[in-house]
């Protein structure tokens, strides 16, 4: 049973003055029930295989972020605890929350009722969404088919 999913679209900002943004995109293939990666529209090839990154599952992680304040512009993510999750898989999106109680530990995903996530064989993107405690910072947009 496939979803009417059809693209995934993430805008990254870097935090330099001088950077510039940059977009990365999983176009959903119903045939091969994977999501094919795009980066800035052109797709994204796999330099030891020469193949275009085709991930059966994208799950996008949302976590808050502050100035590591050292001098350098480094940031500190949140990595432990929990938080929005939303993992594409088989052409359908579905909403949760991510949770990883040490850095050692293996980050486990639910769903909005508390149910285990299962994610598909095969390969795995994640992608780390980021926010200021409830103001996002990254921009993530869906598309469903207009069928």
């Amino acid at each position: 049973d496939r979803g009417d999913f059809s693209k995934l679209t993430i805008d990254f900002m870097t935090l330099k003055a001088n950077g510039s943004n940059f977009q990365a995109e999983f176009a959903y293939d119903k045939q091969s029930n994977s999501y094919k990666r795009y980066i800035a529209g052109k797709e994204d090839i796999d330099l030891q295989s020469g193949m275009q990154i085709s991930p059966k599952n994208v799950v996008v992680e949302w976590h808050n972020y502050g100035d590591a304040n050292d001098g350098h512009g480094r940031i500190i993510i949140d990595m432990i605890g929990n938080d929005r999750v939303q993992i594409f898989r088989d052409g359908k999106v579905i909403e949760g929350y991510w949770q990883k109680d040490c850095r050692t530990c293996r980050t486990k995903y639910f769903d909005e009722n508390e149910n285990p996530i299962e994610l598909n064989r095969g390969q795995t993107w994640i992608a780390f969404a980021v926010k200021v405690k409830d103001r996002l910072v990254s921009n993530v947009n869906l598309q469903y088919n207009e069928d």
